[in-house]
């Protein structure tokens, strides 16, 4: 079963130690895991550009993908689902012929991944924190020296530990 957003947003807050210094608020985590989405449920009269990955919006469990760039109608097209065969194409045509134009979407099967990258977000929201960090300054009471760069290189590092994976 897919994360919900909620779940994804949870999963990312323990990814990057959210409550720890420099924290991120939730908005923070929200909008990165919206950045990380794989792909969106269409809409109408909107631009999509080849490798915009979609589904209906009465999910049927596939997943489809821009192969060729454009505006969709204001009327969502008819998702073939059973019977039809991965790779082939469809269209979402605007315009009378002969001056009308397609935009084209092709079936790339089950929806059989999760619908957030959190392990992308994760990498973004330490990068995020190493931001926060790189203001920091470094101080001394005298007997005590405390470096807050560190704080920078360790988010750096824990950045550098995630990356997006995909199993075919």
């Amino acid at each position: 079963m897919p994360l919900s957003r909620l779940q994804a947003i949870k999963q990312l807050s323990d990814m990057c130690q959210s409550t720890l210094y420099p924290e991120l608020t939730d908005n923070q985590l929200g909008n990165l895991i919206d950045q990380h989405k794989k792909f969106t449920t269409w809409q109408a009269s909107t631009a999509y550009v080849v490798g915009d990955m979609i589904v209906p919006t009465i999910p049927n469990g596939r997943v489809y993908q821009c192969i060729v760039a454009g505006t969709s109608t204001t009327s969502e097209p008819a998702f073939p689902s059973i019977g039809y065969a991965v790779g082939q194409s469809f269209f979402n045509y605007v315009g009378t012929p002969p001056n009308f134009y397609g935009l084209t979407f092709q079936d790339n099967g089950f929806i059989t991944q999760e619908v957030y990258d959190v392990r992308a977000a994760a990498k973004q929201a330490w990068l995020l924190k190493a931001s926060i960090a790189a203001n920091l300054a470094n101080t001394s009471d005298g007997q005590m020296r405390i470096d807050l760069h560190t704080i920078q290189e360790n988010c750096l590092q824990m950045a550098g530990k995630f990356r997006s994976f995909f199993i075919l």
